[in-house]
């Protein structure tokens, strides 16, 4: 085939439509790109002209030439303007069409095309933020909202040409509302005119976006290939803003929230028979895959330019059909994956989310779906980062005080506790879980039940000794007794009666072994934190004799430095070591000084962090919880 005589091809649109009033549509501030359907319906009459190749190098050069000088044309408010109501003259006449002809495709498949076109031009619009009021004010967003329920799926998403032009033009790629919308939402471009953003944003808040995108998920069946795909990229797309980012810290209002970390990944592709090129995130796609269905990332975007939008999202449908499809039974495979993540990002310091999945009865989801992983390992690595999803998805809901009973009466406890017991990669996030339906006063039900369904033969051992499977897993020593003696330390605030009870006895078995333990972790954190110290206090003279002012700020950030540095498991290790000594049993607090002395440890050391405990205690609880709180631990110490 000719591609020179094919680009040159002008067809007669016929007496219905006159050439002039065709041209008077489209805008001039930007001209029509070729679609789709100006290269393929005339593919056959090409094809029977393609020994006729006169003229087609000048041909070629006067067409680049005559784009070149319309792309020089400005865009003004004017042009924009008239771009928009080429768009709902089209939008309106394509449904006019579809309603007085719902059974003859024939009479609107000319509309449907035109509507496309014009579609692509109005692209041109995302590189001017300062005029996104002009599809408000037009009505324009209303519009592309509902193409959102258009029955022509190509409408929608990025479609590709059903049959190749030629051997050497596999097809041309489309580009649709969907994509619009991405491109308008883009979170650089909102950035660039908050202002318009916020007018935008408003407008597709008003509309139900989400709603609408979730609806169009459901259309999909993951039976079909091609739309499996689609629904892989919806969730791919959610996901773009997200797993580009690094460790992300923002102050809203004053307070610092600290956001996950994402890694940014290339992601692959099942096995196809077309071809696939990844670089990065962006996904570069033959245009022989018939994909039917992409959405791009519209509500990330949104999210991180209003954080409030993950609320939204979630309850416009978002999380209902997250936990359906999690919980469908199908194979593994990357739309389940890339659902855990979507959750994971929707709980994250979310507890109006936490709470709603809790009510969807999404807690009994997450316990079925990792209830898998009790005595199995996961196949691949794309299915272990899915259990850890759903694991971090149930340790965020835990955070909420009603998900703790739900968790408890789902038997959780009992599903942790032979994670722990079996040995397999799903111990570690186990231990996560427990240490989260275990902590503060909402966690006393668990901290009892745990005893009783014999959960201290389970943990005791992790106490004493790090499995070497742990370090293998990548998991630290410092955050493997961190959440073990996390544990520990709840049970000994919670616990009461016969419960208290066997949990004392186990430090007073074999020669207090336990109470050995305990003081030999208390050494080795009093040093590190030791070390910490020594550098932020030369930090600070250095910064003194500059004459610089320490800030409450930069206080904050030195504590939150030894904290990490240590601090926080030496805490949990001397609350212990206090609890134990107020338990009326002479042997555990005898040995406890006895070691102190021996190793040349101190009774004020202990007492010191303790009350720096006990000052920054109860962050985000009410003040009553805080004072209380308070006053137990120090009523603690003068006993120590």
């Amino acid at each position: 085939m000719d591609v020179g005589e094919l680009l040159n091809y002008q067809p007669d649109r016929g007496a219905k439509r006159p050439r002039d009033e065709d041209v008077e549509d489209e805008p001039r501030g930007r001209h029509r790109l070729p679609g789709v359907r100006d290269l393929s319906r005339h593919v056959d009459r090409t094809e029977q002209n393609k020994d006729d190749s006169g003229g087609d190098k000048k041909a070629f050069e006067k067409l680049m030439d005559n784009d070149e000088e319309r792309e020089g044309e400005p865009l003004d408010e004017s042009s924009i303007k008239k771009m928009i109501l080429t768009f709902e003259k089209r939008s309106y006449k394509n449904q006019e069409l579809r309603i007085k002809f719902p059974d003859n495709p024939e009479k609107f498949m000319e509309s449907e095309l035109d509507l496309n076109d014009i579609i692509q031009e109005i692209h041109v619009i995302a590189t001017m933020p300062d005029l996104y009021h002009l599809l408000v004010e037009l009505n324009a967003v209303h519009s592309l909202l509902g193409l959102l329920s258009h029955e022509n799926t190509d409408i929608l998403f990025v479609v590709y040409a059903r049959k190749p032009l030629c051997e050497n033009v596999p097809g041309f790629l489309k580009r649709t509302v969907v994509d619009l919308l991405q491109e308008l939402t883009d979170i650089d471009t909102l950035h660039e005119s908050e202002e318009g953003a916020e007018v935008l944003i408003d407008a597709l808040l008003e509309g139900q976006v989400v709603a609408l995108l979730v609806q169009n998920m459901e259309r999909l069946d993951e039976q079909v290939k091609e739309e499996a795909g689609g629904v892989y990229n919806t969730l791919e797309m959610f996901l773009a803003r997200y797993l580009d980012s690094s460790s992300l810290y923002r102050a809203v209002e004053g307070q610092l929230y600290i956001f996950c970390v994402w890694s940014c990944r290339v992601l692959q592709l099942q096995p196809t028979d077309f071809d696939t090129q990844q670089a990065g995130l962006h996904r570069c796609l033959s245009a022989s895959h018939n994909l039917e269905a992409v959405m791009q990332p519209i509500i990330e975007n949104m999210a991180e330019f209003r954080p409030e939008m993950c609320t939204e999202a979630a309850q416009q449908g978002l999380m209902q059909w997250l936990l359906k499809r999690i919980k469908a039974k199908m194979p593994f495979d990357d739309n389940k994956l890339y659902s855990s993540e979507i959750l994971a990002i929707l709980l994250q310091n979310n507890d109006t989310n936490r709470d709603l999945l809790g009510e969807l009865d999404g807690i009994d989801v997450l316990l079925q779906q990792l209830s898998v992983f009790k005595r199995h390992n996961p196949s691949t690595p794309d299915e272990q980062e899915m259990m850890e999803n759903l694991f971090d998805s149930l340790c965020s809901c835990l955070m909420h005080a009603a998900n703790r009973d739900r968790f408890l009466k789902g038997e959780g406890l009992q599903l942790m506790n032979l994670m722990l017991r079996e040995k397999k990669m799903s111990r570690t996030s186990a231990l996560k879980v427990l240490d989260h339906a275990m902590i503060g006063p909402e966690g006393t039900d668990n901290c009892h039940k745990f005893v009783d369904i014999l959960g201290l033969r389970t943990i005791f051992p992790l106490f004493m000794k790090t499995p070497k499977k742990m370090k293998k897993a990548g998991i630290s020593d410092k955050e493997h007794e961190e959440h073990v003696c996390s544990i520990i330390a709840s049970m000994l605030r919670n616990l009461k009666g016969q419960q208290r009870t066997r949990l004392l006895s186990k430090f007073t078995e074999n020669d207090c072994e336990k109470v050995d333990r305990l003081m030999e972790l208390h050494f080795k954190y009093l040093e590190a934190v030791q070390l910490a110290d020594k550098k932020i206090e030369g930090e600070k003279h250095d910064m003194v004799r500059r004459g610089e002012i320490i800030s409450d700020v930069m206080e904050d950030e030195f504590y939150l430095r030894r904290l990490d540095a240590g601090l926080f498991v030496l805490q949990l290790i001397c609350y212990i070591m206090v609890e134990i000594s107020n338990a009326n049993i002479p042997q555990l607090q005898q040995r406890v000084h006895q070691i102190l002395n021996l190793r040349g440890g101190s009774v004020k050391i202990v007492r010191h962090i303790m009350r720096e405990y006990a000052e920054n205690i109860g962050d985000g609880k009410s003040e009553e919880f805080k004072e209380t709180e308070q006053k137990r631990i120090l009523d603690l110490l003068e006993n120590f």
